[in-house]
């Protein structure tokens, strides 16, 4: 494997974005579906909004019990935005997250 392959992964097709050691940093090229940040309008962190638990719950439960071996949890230090005067929040352990990519945010795994 190498940096810009595309991989099968689950029923997903995934793209390898950095290679580290014996993992592999992946993103969906494609979107999964459309789900709200949160299901309250209202401030709220990447900690404790709606999209991430999804993702680590109902979304991480599509994959089998082996696939699901294969995911690594990755510290994720979620600092306040300086643009916007938002609070970041707590840090998190997710296996399934958004990156920052060019003002967007996409989901991947490690």
């Amino acid at each position: 494997m190498q940096t810009g392959d595309k991989i099968s992964f689950g029923n997903y097709q995934w793209r390898v974005l950095e290679l580290l050691e014996d993992r592999a940093l992946i993103i969906t090229e494609y979107i999964i579906e459309r789900r709200p940040y949160h299901n309250i309008y209202k401030e709220t962190t990447w900690a404790d909004c709606a999209v991430r638990a999804y993702l680590n719950g109902e979304f991480h439960d599509r994959f089998s019990v082996e696939e699901q071996s294969r995911m690594i949890p990755v510290l994720n230090r979620n600092p306040d935005n300086e643009w916007y005067g938002c609070e970041g929040g707590a840090d998190t352990r997710d296996t399934i997250f958004f990156i920052k990519y060019g003002g967007s945010s996409v989901p991947v795994f490690w």
